[in-house]
C-alpha cells in the first residue's frame, strides 16, 4: 500500500461483514450490471445501482431533520459521489488502467453483500462491498456499502455529515444528543479545519488542530485514519503511537489490519507485515491479491521460497493477476530457478502479461541464464 492511498481511504468508506452464507442469485445479477457500467465509465448507470436514499434514510434513522434539508443533502451526495466520492472513483480506477474485480458475495445478520476489489493503478488496493435489497420496482441496488480500509458503512458516514446540519436546523435536536454525536456536532468547524489542512499539505496544522480536540473525538477511527495520514513516514515514534492506540481501541477491525500492512511494511518488520496481510484476508471473502500481497513483503525479506508458494497460488487462482505472476518470477530468480522462472514468464505472456526485467537490477540474472535467452532468441524466431 502507499501512504497516498491512505488518504484516499479516508474519504472513501466500506468494510465487509464477517459471516459467509448461502447467497441467492440477488449478488451475481447486481455484480454484472456494477461490472458492467464502470467498464463502459457510465455514471448515471453506476448511480442508479446505487440507492442513495436508502443510505441516507439509514444515516438519518432517528434524527427529527427537516424534510427540504434531507432532500437537499440527498441530492448533494449523489452529486458528490460523481464528482468525487464513489462513482467517480471507480471510473477513474479503470481509466488509469487499474482493476475492478467481482470478488464474491456473502450473508450476514444484514443481509446479502456483493464484494468488489479494487486495485488503483498508482497502488494499494481495497475491497468495496455492496449490501443489497430490491427496491420497490424489484431492482437489485445496494441500500449501502462499506470499504475494507475504512471499516464503516456509507450511511454511518452520512450521518456525521447530516448531524450538524440537522442541529442547526433544529435547535432542540442538540440538546437531545449525547456522547460522540454531540461532539461531532460542536467540534465540527475543527474537523473541517483538519481535511483543509490536509488537502493544503499542512499536516503540522491539521495534527495541531486535531490535538485540541476531546479525548472522546481523538478515539474516533475514522478521525485517527486522518491522523496516521498526516504522520510523515520520518515521525516513527508518531506513526507507532497511533497504530498502537487503533489496536488497543479496535484490535478486530479491518482499518486497523490494513493500515499495519503498510505500517510495519515501511518500518522494516516484514513477518509482521505479512501477519496483517493474513488478518485482513481472513475478515472478508477469498481474494488472490492477498497471496500477491504478501508475496512482495515474503520477497522484500528475502524469505523466496515461501514468496514462491504463495505467489504460485495466487497466480493459479486468478491467472491475469500481475502482482501474482510478477512475485512469483522474481522469487524463482533469487533462487537461480530460472527455468521455472522461464516457464512461469511464458505462462503470464499467455495471460497478456509482459514485463521489463532490465528495469529491476535484481532480475538481471534471469536475463543472462541460457533458458531466458533460448526463450528469447524462440520468440524472435517465431512468425
Amino acid at each position: 500500500m502507499s501512504r497516498l492511498f491512505l488518504l484516499v481511504l479516508v474519504s472513501l468508506l466500506l468494510a465487509p461483514p464477517a459471516h459467509a452464507g448461502k447467497v441467492d442469485a440477488s449478488s451475481k445479477l447486481f455484480s454484472a450490471a456494477m461490472l458492467e457500467a464502470v467498464n463502459a465509465r457510465d455514471p448515471d448507470r453506476i448511480t442508479a445501482l446505487v440507492d442513495f436514499d436508502s443510505i441516507v434514510a439509514r444515516g438519518a434513522d432517528g434524527l427529527d431533520a427537516p424534510a427540504d434539508l434531507m432532500r437537499g443533502f440527498l441530492q448533494g451526495m449523489k452529486v458528490g459521489s460523481r464528482e468525487s466520492g464513489l462513482v467517480r472513483d471507480l471510473i477513474l480506477t479503470v481509466e488509469g488502467g487499474g482493476g475492478f474485480k467481482y470478488l464474491g458475495a456473502k450473508n450476514d445478520h444484514s443481509g446479502e453483500w456483493a464484494v468488489f476489489r479494487l486495485l488503483p493503478a498508482a497502488g494499494g488496493f481495497n475491497h468495496i462491498s455492496f449490501l443489497l435489497h430490491k427496491d420497490p420496482q424489484g431492482v437489485v441496488r445496494a441500500k449501502d456499502f462499506l470499504i475494507l480500509s475504512s471499516g464503516e458503512l456509507a450511511s454511518a458516514l452520512s450521518r456525521r455529515l447530516i448531524l450538524p446540519m440537522a442541529a442547526d436546523a433544529n435547535k432542540n435536536l442538540l440538546q437531545k444528543m449525547v456522547g460522540k454525536e454531540s461532539l461531532l456536532v460542536t467540534h465540527v468547524e475543527d474537523m473541517h479545519r483538519i481535511q483543509q489542512a490536509m488537502a493544503a499539505q499542512n499536516p503540522t496544522e491539521g495534527l495541531a488542530i486535531y490535538a485540541t480536540l476531546p479525548k472522546e473525538l481523538r478515539e474516533d477511527k475514522l478521525l485517527m485514519l486522518m491522523r496516521l495520514a498526516m504522520v510523515s513516514p520520518d515521525q516513527d515514534a508518531e506513526y507507532r503511537a497511533v497504530l498502537s492506540e487503533m489496536e488497543r481501541l479496535f484490535p478486530t477491525d479491518s482499518a486497523t489490519a490494513v493500515a499495519r500492512i503498510d505500517a510495519h511494511f515501511l518500518r522494516g518488520d516484514y513477518e509482521a507485515s505479512a501477519r496483517a496481510i493474513d488478518t485482513v484476508a481472513a475478515s472478508t471473502v477469498p481474494d488472490p491479491y492477498f497471496g500477491a500481497l504478501k508475496s512482495s513483503v515474503l520477497n522484500t525479506a528475502g524469505k523466496f521460497a515461501e514468496a514462491e508458494a504463495v505467489a504460485r497460488a495466487a497466480a493459479t487462482q486468478e491467472p491475469t493477476l500481475t502482482d501474482a505472476w510478477w512475485g512469483l518470477i522474481y522469487a524463482l530468480t533469487q533462487q537461480k530457478k530460472y527455468e521455472e522462472a522461464v516457464q512461469a514468464d511464458e505462462a503470464a505472456r499467455l495471460a497478456g502479461l509482459v514485463f521489463d526485467y532490465a528495469s529491476v537490477e535484481a532480475m538481471t540474472p534471469l536475463l543472462a541464464s541460457e533458458p531466458y535467452t533460448k526463450a528469447a532468441a524462440a520468440r524472435e524466431a517465431a512468425p
